[in-house]
């Protein structure tokens, strides 16, 4: 039997956080009674830019609710469909549904939990059932040890926005992350370059000039912010 506690510092609990922190992925939470479906329907779309998921990935960082039987109406207009149309959607639906809710009955059993309404067993960023306790997300997300998830992300295609001082990879999207990533690394090296060009060149000096170039590199670093506004 598999331990579902390897889920509770998943990567993708990162990219979960840096979710949270955007209310305007998930605005109308409060506008449902159940918000586990309508809660992980809009972070699998934000997550699908970030992460490809694996099966037992898909079932945690899902909604695992089951429906109760006639409760979904997919004919849509009201029902507006009618005859041979309405009964194929409904058989195409029902047969997707029973292939989920199979998957979630596996998954339980791998893991050895059962999905009881209040007692689900599953944690994301420190807390059970998240998509109940959104009112709280900013100070769930703090809280956590992913609370740097927004510092840590990048995501501008252009790449024209600097990069911040630590870049996870995993906030990232997947359409620039080779790039972005491969522009960090050649960064550093150029940097590594730079500073090893200097000690090289600082080792060519002679004592007093090594004590000089101290004492002037020292003095500029302590010259007041303000003066270089035009009093220099």
């Amino acid at each position: 039997m598999s331990d579902i506690s390897l889920f509770y510092n998943h990567e993708v609990q990162y990219i979960l956080a840096l979710f949270l922190t955007n209310r305007e992925l998930y605005s109308e939470y409060s506008t449902y009674k159940d918000r586990q479906d309508y809660f992980f329907n809009c972070f699998r779309r934000f997550a699908a830019n970030y992460y490809n998921f694996s099966e037992d990935e898909s079932i945690y960082f899902a909604s695992v609710r089951k429906e109760a039987a006639g409760e979904a109406n997919i004919c849509g207009g009201g029902g507006s469909r009618t005859g041979a149309s309405a009964r194929y959607f409904k058989t195409r639906y029902r047969i997707a549904e029973q292939t989920r809710e199979k998957r979630i009955d596996q998954f339980a059993k791998k893991y050895g939990v059962s999905f009881v309404p209040g007692k689900d067993p599953r944690i994301f960023l420190g807390v059970t059932e998240i998509w109940n306790k959104l009112d709280d997300a900013e100070k769930i997300v703090a809280a956590s040890k992913w609370s740097d998830a927004t510092e840590c992300a990048y995501f501008d295609e252009t790449f024209e926005t600097p990069f911040p001082k630590k870049v996870e990879k995993i906030l990232v999207p997947l359409a620039i992350r080779n790039k972005t990533m491969q522009k960090i690394r050649n960064r550093r090296i150029v940097g590594s370059i730079v500073a090893t060009k200097k000690i090289d060149e600082d080792d060519d000096l002679e004592p007093h000039q090594k004590m000089q170039k101290q004492t002037t590199t020292d003095f500029i670093l302590t010259i007041p912010p303000e003066i270089y506004d035009g009093d220099w």
